[in-house]
């Protein structure tokens, strides 16, 4: 089962994304970089109980579900899996697309949120 977008935080002028200070740092860290080439896809198992997120660094892609795109310098929150299933996060590039996906428990994301 697909996870659905929760919200969106688009960037601002210029394409400079709006995560705070050292968020994109800490992403990189403990998330999970990726790459997707234009008109290619990518699936990604989102655990049980956790909830995804996605920086998108550069390009342009959309996420299945509700084909919605994101642009570089977006973040990208979604809906954890629901009744305790895990669930899987589809991503289309419209262009190169770089980014990192972050997937954390839900109770810890809503702190951080």
């Amino acid at each position: 089962m697909n996870v659905f977008i929760e919200r969106i935080q688009h960037a601002g002028p210029g394409g400079d994304s709006r995560a705070q200070p050292g968020e994109i740092d800490e992403a990189l860290q403990s998330g999970r970089e990726f790459s997707i080439e234009p008109g290619k896809r990518a699936e990604f198992e989102i655990a049980p109980g956790q909830r995804a997120v996605v920086y998108l660094l550069q390009g342009s892609a959309r996420f299945e579900g509700d084909d919605t795109p994101a642009v570089g310098g977006d973040t990208v929150w979604f809906k954890p899996p629901p009744d305790g299933s895990g669930g899987l996060l589809g991503v289309e590039a419209d262009t190169p697309v770089r980014g990192v996906l972050v997937s954390r428990p839900v109770q810890e994301s809503r702190r951080k949120a």
